[in-house]
């Protein structure tokens, strides 16, 4: 699959005189990845079948650079990773590449199985676990405690910490412990600045805060962070992540998303694109996945809403989420209205003109929240606590789920302005103890920063401390 065609390919011979037509390996596997998910939220089987040449020869072109029989593509003869030079470009493994590759293999599976192909079902059913050992294997350091972003041909692991690794986050095959021990290490000022998520930590010793590839922020990276902290359910983070992203579709005209930010400043590059249609991702993927939780799968005839809002968040209506009657075949949508206290949570959900169709209603809660009714779930995470509940929805449906909060706290807007430093406040996680909230943060040294609580309540936080680099520090809300 193509990286990118240039708009002078009428005066040039771009496909032959330039390389950059098809210089980067990762396009494939993502080529697939995104059939896989249009085929299980539309249902659209008949494009699959007219698209299965060209999925087959993706498929097969990817398997064909598994250069060492491990189950994963490798660099070698397949093109650039997600970096496009400098040290560690030429690097024989790439967490991002491999782990889009093992999502694909999970996609061509179900693709197998939706136009009955059961010798490659039983192929890709056999390589999708091996695929994802593999990965573990060679990305996981149990010593730093994250994962690694590439290792060479020898299995020598990269030690710096970048963000690429929660790209592979998107997806559900990565081991749940790692991963929010990855997220947690990458919740600190060395990698979240007020502006996005920089791609490589400012420790690192490949760091320049100018340089495209190693130290950089932009808005397409970090909707990858954004989307992975949220389906960890690190909420307060990723709701941060979107807030200092979509800052910046107004600093430079509105609308306008440019490509990449200086490490250090907020403030654009002159090599970045003006104004990125990729860039707008930053926010706009964790607004929908994340944010509001939406997800249809047309297969199980199913359609999830997951709300995650912030606690000074009393309410979010989402209208028109589209999905193909599972029986009829025509358009619809639903309309949610989710209302939210701290001793009840209340949805309407509306099906306009559709099928009857299964809805897994399952909004985030405060950790130490109780659950009172007796005909939902209550699923207790990491960093947060889980309310489920399915019905069927046929025209409108209206419940009534009875809880008691736990302590929650947020975060007030900060605007970062065009030139600002890194200064504000890093949550890094959360967890909950003896009746007690404890919060784990960086901050500068002398700074004192407004958390809010729901219900009203401020709280002050105090870095005591000398210097100019953050410092970590836990605080207790009971």
């Amino acid at each position: 699959m193509s990286h990118e065609l240039s708009q002078s390919d009428g005066l040039i011979d771009w496909w032959n005189d330039y390389h950059y037509g098809y210089n980067h390996a990762d396009t494939t596997p993502w080529y697939l990845v995104a059939i896989g998910e249009y085929y299980r939220r539309s249902g659209d089987l008949d494009f699959i079948h007219k698209s299965w040449n060209s999925i087959m020869q993706a498929y097969q072109w990817c398997m064909s650079k598994d250069s060492n029989n491990d189950g994963l593509m490798d660099l070698k003869g397949a093109g650039l990773g997600v970096l496009e030079f400098g040290a560690l470009v030429k690097i024989h493994n790439d967490i991002y590449t491999q782990g889009l590759w093992v999502q694909a293999i999970k996609e061509v599976n179900n693709l197998a199985r939706a136009i009955d192909d059961p010798a490659l079902r039983k192929k890709a059913e056999k390589q999708f676990p091996a695929s994802v050992a593999a990965l573990e294997k060679i990305y996981w350091m149990n010593d730093l405690g994250f994962y690694s972003f590439g290792a060479n041909e020898a299995g020598d692991q990269v030690k710096e910490k970048s963000l690429f690794p929660t790209a592979i986050m998107l997806f559900d095959f990565l081991d749940s412990a790692r991963t929010i021990s990855t997220l947690k290490n990458f919740n600190h000022s060395d990698m979240v600045t007020d502006w996005g998520v920089r791609n490589l930590s400012n420790e690192s010793k490949y760091y320049d805060p100018v340089n495209y590839n190693y130290g950089t922020v932009w808005g397409f990276n970090s909707n990858f962070a954004g989307t992975a902290l949220f389906n960890n359910h690190f909420n307060l983070q990723g709701f941060e992540v979107i807030r200092n992203t979509y800052q910046h579709a107004f600093n430079y005209g509105l609308g306008v998303c440019p490509e990449v930010y200086s490490g250090d400043i907020n403030n654009k590059l002159g090599e970045a694109y003006h104004n990125q249609g990729f860039s707008t991702s930053g926010y706009m993927l964790p607004i929908v996945r994340g944010l509001a939780g939406i997800d249809v799968n047309s297969e199980e005839k199913t359609i999830i809403f997951a709300p995650k809002i912030p606690a000074d968040w009393d309410s979010l209506i989402i209208k028109n989420v589209k999905y193909r009657g599972f029986n009829s075949g025509k358009n619809a949508s639903i309309d949610f209205y989710y209302y939210k206290s701290d001793n009840e949570i209340k949805l309407i959900a509306v099906n306009n003109d559709g099928d009857k169709v299964k809805v897994i209603f399952k909004p985030d809660v405060a950790l130490g929240s109780q659950l009172i009714s007796e005909d939902a779930e209550l699923i207790h995470n990491d960093q947060s606590s889980i309310i489920s509940k399915s019905f069927e929805l046929a025209d409108r449906y209206e419940t009534v789920i009875k809880y008691k909060s736990g302590p929650e706290i947020y975060l007030p807007e900060n605007k970062t302005k065009v030139g600002s430093t890194n200064e504000g406040i890093k949550i890094i996680s959360q967890k909950f103890s003896n009746g007690k909230l404890i919060i784990e943060a960086e901050g500068l040294p002398g700074g004192d920063y407004e958390i809010g609580i729901r219900g009203g309540r401020k709280m002050n936080l105090r870095f005591e401390g000398k210097g100019n680099n953050f410092i970590k520090k836990e605080f207790v809300i009971e």
